[in-house]
């Protein structure tokens, strides 16, 4: 069995580090704190599996048992990758939101919320939950995807200020102005938040997923 990093996995890795703005120095540190390596090219296939997760991919499951599927598995693992993206949830993998789901429900398995009534204590709660733990406000309008998006990236960034993490622009006050210099500096979007559209709002929430979940995780170390 090779011990060297598969080409997919490299090409993925660089694919997604360019998809989430990381300058030279923000990729090396990712790699470090994950792997203890300072260069892709000398991970081993599971050392880069880990990159892959932390940089928000989920692992492929050929498991009919562990992959989500019916008609509502779509924004459940929408909705689950939020949570992973808030560092509330370690993995965002189908098999974790399964398991939720399993205990919000009892219901074994996505492929059995087949009604609107069966669903919704499980959408429900889970945007519920990750309201109550990372402080989203959803907007109230159904349907509203750049809504949910804007929602989601402002509680990343408000716990990245709680937790002490945000320090580019730390000589600004710390309010969504300031977010909004940060996403315009790494050229994720434009200078205002209202032209962003859903891609805008998906790379800068892949950014701040990466810079919170490694905050998360070093501040549990300390």
């Amino acid at each position: 069995m090779s011990t060297a990093i598969l080409p997919s996995q490299l090409k993925r890795i660089h694919m997604l580090r360019r998809q989430a703005g990381l300058d030279d120095g923000d990729y090396r540190a990712l790699l470090r704190r994950v792997t203890g390596k300072g260069s892709a090219k000398d991970l081993s296939p599971a050392e880069a599996d880990a990159v892959l997760r932390h940089l928000g991919v989920a692992p492929v499951t050929t498991s009919s048992a562990g992959r989500a599927d019916g008609p509502y598995a779509g924004i459940l693992r929408a909705l689950w990758f939020d949570a992973y993206q808030l560092a509330i949830v370690r993995s965002s993998a189908d098999t974790a939101m399964i398991g939720w789901v399993q205990r919000q429900t009892r219901v074994s398995h996505t492929r059995f919320l087949t009604e609107p009534e069966q669903a919704r204590p499980a959408i429900e709660g889970l945007k519920k939950w990750i309201a109550r733990e990372a402080g989203v406000e959803w907007p109230a309008g159904k349907g509203d995807v750049i809504g949910a998006k804007r929602a989601v990236a402002l509680a990343q960034f408000e716990r990245l200020v709680a937790i002490g993490a945000w320090k580019q622009f730390a000589a600004h006050r710390p309010d969504h102005l300031d977010l909004a210099a940060y996403a315009y500096a790494r050229r994720i979007g434009p200078n205002a938040f209202e032209h962003y559209s859903e891609a805008h709002w998906d790379r800068l929430i892949q950014k701040l997923g990466i810079w919170l979940r490694g905050a998360v995780k070093a501040r549990a170390a300390a």
